[in-house]
């Protein structure tokens, strides 16, 4: 019982001698994870303006994906859109 006792307090000794380290791995890693979502969230978002685009080619396009709305708009004329894809 007392290695075991031993050992957990040397363990301990030496996290709270390294916690600065581990606080700073720690906020590196939650940035790389949240930054590598966003680039997902971002190329997936991508694709699906290319596909809009596509679709309303000549015409310009809009593609909205607010509110995970994503819907596709065509312009008909200067003042006149219309929904492609519902």
């Amino acid at each position: 019982m007392e290695k075991i006792k031993n050992f957990l307090g040397d363990v301990w000794n030496w996290v709270t001698k390294n916690y600065f380290g581990f606080v700073v791995g720690l906020i590196i890693f939650i940035y790389l994870t949240l930054s590598g979502q966003a680039i997902k969230l971002e190329t997936a978002n991508e694709s699906a303006r290319m596909v809009c685009a596509s679709m309303c080619f000549p015409q310009q396009s809009e593609y909205v994906s607010k509110l995970q709305a994503e819907s596709c708009w065509c312009y008909i004329d200067s003042e006149t859109m219309k929904r492609i894809g519902e």
